[in-house]
């Protein structure tokens, strides 16, 4: 792959937000810099897809909307407005994604609601970091393993499979909060 040197200036407490990120991924301030850059343009690409799949759907009515907002859990709701209030990030894997994602136009029209969640890939080298914790573990849920990996220590976990998301944290040396949520 070719590679382009470029130069930026970046806010000092930004700066070392970075390098204290990217020694602890173990990569290179280049490496984890062009990672979040990628990230970005992915989500971008991933906004304007749904922009134009809303449009070709048409918008949510009030009804479609309080039906959907109805059946998420009530502490999923509470749990999400809070991290909308905070602007907290919220970051998921193309895995638990694909593990969701079945029922054609209406899981379409859910994509819509999920417009501020980062959606990371699984890349060769989480494979391979998800493939040695499972096996760490004694465990085959790459879903629940590649959630830990995007983890860092202090982030939430939402979820309704509690004891193997706290074993995989603990394997994976990471403080994780991890949350029950009912589905």
């Amino acid at each position: 792959m070719a590679v382009t040197k470029l130069s930026v200036s970046v806010d000092e407490e930004i700066a070392q937000v970075v390098r204290d990120s990217a020694a602890r991924d173990g990569v290179s301030v280049s490496a984890w810099l062009s990672e979040a850059a990628a990230n970005r343009i992915r989500n971008e690409l991933l906004g304007q897809a749904l922009d134009a799949l809303g449009e070709e759907l048409g918008d949510l009515t009030d009804a479609e909307t309080d039906e959907l907002v109805a059946q998420v859990a009530p502490v999923m709701r509470a749990l999400l407005a809070r991290a909308h209030d905070d602007e907290t990030p919220v970051k998921t894997t193309s895995g638990v994604v694909a593990q969701v994602w079945r029922e054609g136009a209406r899981q379409a029209r859910l994509a819509v609601l999920l417009r501020g969640v980062a959606e990371l890939p699984l890349d060769p080298d989480a494979s391979r970091r998800i493939g040695v914790l499972l096996g760490v573990c004694g465990l085959a849920d790459v879903v629940d393993a590649s959630l830990v990996d995007i983890a860092r220590s202090g982030d939430e976990i939402l979820t309704s499979d509690t004891d193997d998301l706290v074993m995989l944290a603990r394997a994976a040396r990471k403080e994780l909060v991890i949350t029950p949520v009912s589905t």
